[in-house]
């Protein structure tokens, strides 16, 4: 069995005008955008993609640091800590320093004043001389030593010191003077020195 088919032939039209100008609007306008699609690829994948991932680099750099800064900052504020705590130990040992100058100072000055009533003890004019220079030069140094209360003391033991220049005097009043001087030393040693380590 055969079967035949209908020979129909359907014969198109010719397209029109304006199907005619459609179909290349549509074939320009397909053409454009993969003109436009090419063109935004290659800008994505030559600048874009490029420009972010620096961004991104950047960023992380930038983070990190951040991160680096703040450490150096809390070493920073660890080492102006140190620092503080440097110099209130330095400070404290100058003040221990001259409080300890000052002390030397003074034990010289009772030592010197010892020395000078041994020599009016036993009469001799030229140690008691050079025992008395010594012990002005004692009072010029252990000076700085007397601060706050103490301080109307200078003059004080100044002017005692100074009565005993006249080696003519009598030598029972310079042992007495010397004596005199002695005992204030001894009074004003606690409270300028209170309890030396």
């Amino acid at each position: 069995v055969v079967s035949e088919e209908p020979d129909t032939i359907v014969e198109q039209k010719p397209p029109t005008k304006f199907q005619r100008i459609m179909h290349q609007v549509a074939v320009w306008a397909l053409g454009i955008l993969s003109f436009a699609l090419v063109l935004y690829l290659v800008f994505y994948f030559s600048m874009y993609r490029p420009l972010r991932q620096e961004q991104e680099t950047l960023v992380e750099t930038n983070e990190t640091l951040e991160e680096q800064l703040a450490d150096y900052r809390v070493d920073l504020e660890d080492l102006n800590s140190e620092h503080d705590e440097v110099t209130a130990e330095r400070d404290e040992l100058l003040e221990d320093a001259a409080l300890y100058s000052g002390y030397v100072h003074f034990l010289n000055l009772k030592n010197d004043l010892l020395m000078l009533q041994k020599a009016y003890l036993e009469d001799d004019t030229d140690s008691a001389t050079l025992a008395l220079s010594k012990v002005n030069n004692d009072m010029v140094a252990f000076e700085p030593t007397l601060t706050g209360s103490n301080e109307p003391m200078v003059d004080v033991l100044h002017s005692k010191i100074a009565l005993l220049s006249t080696v003519e005097a009598d030598t029972a009043a310079n042992i007495e003077e010397v004596e005199t001087i002695y005992e204030l030393l001894i009074l004003m040693e606690t409270d300028i020195f209170g309890e030396l380590e």
